[in-house]
């Protein structure tokens, strides 16, 4: 009987002993050799920003709002373009207008929402005396004071077909003394565009003309007043 359950005893050890490697052996497997399923799919990242150039053409060629030939970005502000977008003429007379053109292009990858303006400046005149010789010395009038106000001025858009300054809904009037380069700083800023898109145009044509009320004392003399174009986001 005693032999029985010594035999007993140790099969119940021997039992335990096994089920114990086989439990250390399922823990090995489950830390070294399973794994679950898994999948990955990666890249990288990236966020730009887009460009908004303004280029100007007039009868002395094209300038963009970068100022830079080497197309880098600064504050994007060029008050250097060449020409005048007043006409080029300088032997002009009373009551006989010139004509100038002038193209203003969306050239970046953004449609601006809030348009394109023009501000123009006060105007000043000055001295632009002609001659250079004892038979025909230097001169010029004497009008500086007055003389702005003697530059009559039309502005029409070829692009909607209507005046912009003064404002109309078809052609501009003929030039005339109620629209000079002095009631157009007044007027300033004016909406040429709405919005445009990119790659979009405007096209101006500027029309000027020496006011009928004009007197010897507006000889030789030169108005100068800055046009600021300014396209927005």
């Amino acid at each position: 009987m005693q032999n029985n359950n010594k035999r007993e005893k140790d099969r119940k050890v021997l039992v335990v002993a096994l089920l114990g490697v086989t439990a250390l052996a399922l823990t090995a497997a489950v830390s070294f050799g399973v794994t679950t399923f898994s999948a990955q799919a990666g890249g990288t990242g990236s966020y730009q920003t887009g460009t908004l150039l303004l280029s100007k053409t007039n009868s002395s060629g094209t300038c963009l709002s970068s100022s830079n030939s080497a197309g880098s970005i600064t504050t994007n502000i060029n008050a250097a373009c060449a020409g005048s977008d007043l006409g080029s003429g300088t032997t002009n007379v009373p009551q006989v207008n010139q004509t100038s053109t002038v193209t203003l292009t969306n050239q970046g990858s953004i449609n601006s929402a809030s348009g394109l303006t023009l501000t123009t400046g006060a105007c000043s005149a000055v001295a632009a005396p002609y001659g250079s010789s004892a038979l025909n010395p230097l001169s010029s009038g004497s009008d500086t004071a007055g003389f702005c106000g003697k530059v009559d001025v039309t502005i029409f858009s070829t692009t909607t077909g209507k005046c912009v300054y003064p404002v109309a809904a078809g052609a501009c009037p003929a030039p005339s003394s109620s629209n000079t380069l002095v009631t157009l700083a007044s007027a300033s800023p004016l909406a040429l565009a709405t919005s445009l898109a990119a790659g979009a145009s405007v096209g101006l044509t500027i029309t000027t003309q020496l006011d009928a009320s004009a007197t010897n004392a507006d000889q030789g003399l030169a108005a100068n007043a800055t046009m600021t174009y300014t396209l927005g986001q």
